[in-house]
């Protein structure tokens, strides 16, 4: 695919953090997390809702300020290149941000405020951006009730509202650090004439074909004409969407519409690519498929970046970090992050899992009872002793025919009996 490759002899790292942090207000989102990515690894990102794991992945994009710490991506410096790192990224997320209760017009207004754009140039600017994004016809619908392809092109419209030369945003805090060459504390205002950013869900246009789609984010992106159809040609085969390439989006099934949007994120020839939760609501074959195409990336020494909440994938990670409420608990290869368990895992099956799993955590912390399919899992210190307290439970409760047997640690477990070894030193 012509994606850069990385020279002989040892692999560099493609991501450096250091202390990375992130506080809103009193509250700390992520919690000075260090960690190093080498250059053609998948590196997983796992926790749950709310963990920090966005948090983070915006950090390293350039798109949410730090309040703490630095790092580099790409080779190049966080703090004082990030135009640079733009250049060697793709990101692929998952939600934007717009406010529902105004009107088309009345957002393109208030970002019009934020950005300072003249009075003299602001109808101007409005009227580009509502004919550019087609959106005459919604010029005072209100945002709320608008399909999720229309926001799309009005959060795009927004973003580059200003005329920015770069696609992205950095917060709208404190700590050290720098956009396009300014601190984004004391030179804030001049920041936000240089960078556009169009945030959460991966936007593509429903009523736009695979091909337009692709298109599109090649302006977006910059890619150049010459060669471009090339480009976008190697990439419909990548991702199996070449028969599928005059369909329109919205006609696409979740699976082909992330594959769409991963052949979009990489249409300029990353070097790192963030995935943020890229197979949140894609179904087992789609997943699968996806997860085939990333591993061709690795071929081509792409760094790929990925948070999930799906535990089950990150056997596929070359190294993972699990996080917890903005802090880093583990970070290694998947056996090293497993060799940190000391608990045992009692296996238990039933044919009332569900039944077995909610009366366990009657008298069990309910941290250490994970239900896994048709088995229940328990995490406990002492296997002996908890495994004649189960037996003792599940039959006072009449759950008779009860197998217990300790087995081998998932990731899950590991989880598991991480957040319950912060629960006793919490209370301790």
């Amino acid at each position: 695919m012509g994606f850069a490759t990385a020279s002989s002899g040892p692999r560099r790292q493609a991501v450096v953090v250091n202390e990375l942090e992130r506080r809103f207000g009193s509250f700390v989102a992520v919690n000075r997390i260090s960690l190093e990515v080498a250059e053609g690894e998948i590196f997983g990102f796992l926790g749950p809702n709310g963990a920090g794991k966005s948090t983070t992945i915006r950090m390293l994009c350039g798109i949410l300020a730090p309040t703490g710490g630095g790092g580099a991506v790409a080779g190049y410096d966080l703090r004082t290149q990030p135009e640079e790192i733009k250049a060697h990224i793709g990101y692929m997320s998952q939600r934007f941000s717009l406010y529902e209760d105004l009107t088309v017009e009345e957002n393109i207004n208030f970002y019009s405020g934020i950005y300072r754009i003249p009075p003299e140039k602001k109808k101007g600017r409005k009227q580009w951006v509502i004919e550019m994004a087609g959106l005459e016809q919604h010029r005072h619908s209100r945002t709320g009730i608008l399909s999720g392809g229309w926001k799309q092109r009005l959060a795009l419209g927004c973003a580059i509202l200003h005329e920015p030369p770069i696609l992205f945003l950095v917060e709208p805090t404190s700590g050290e650090a720098w956009v396009a060459g300014y601190h984004i504390v004391k030179e804030a205002e001049a920041i936000k004439e240089h960078i556009g950013y169009m945030s959460q869900r991966f936007g593509l246009y429903p009523d736009l074909t695979v091909l337009e789609n692709i298109h599109f984010y090649a302006d977006i992106y910059g890619v150049p004409r010459k060669g471009r159809d090339d480009k976008i040609a190697r990439l419909l085969a990548f991702s199996n969407l070449t028969p599928f390439q005059k369909r329109l989006a919205g006609d696409l099934s979740g699976g082909m519409k992330q594959k769409l949007g991963l052949a979009c994120a990489l249409i300029h020839t990353p070097r790192v690519l963030f995935l943020d939760e890229p197979t949140s609501g894609v179904d087992p074959v789609s997943r699968r498929e996806l997860w085939r195409i990333l591993n061709g990336l690795l071929r081509e020494k792409v760094t790929i970046f990925v948070s999930t909440a799906y535990l089950d994938e990150a056997e596929r990670f070359h190294r993972l970090a699990l996080i917890h409420k903005g802090e880093l608990l583990a970070c290694g290869t998947p056996d090293e992050v497993k060799g940190l368990m000391r608990a045992t895992i009692l296996e238990i099956r039933s044919a009332e899992p569900r039944r077995v799993a909610r009366t366990l955590r009657t008298e069990f912390p309910a941290e250490t009872v994970g239900l896994f399919g048709d088995r229940v899992h328990l995490v406990t210190e002492d296997a002996e002793k908890a495994t004649a307290r189960a037996e003792a439970i599940l039959g006072g409760a009449g759950i008779e025919q009860v197998s217990i047997r300790p087995i081998e640690p998932g990731l899950e477990d590991v989880f598991i009996s991480v957040l319950a070894k912060e629960r006793d030193e919490r209370h301790a």
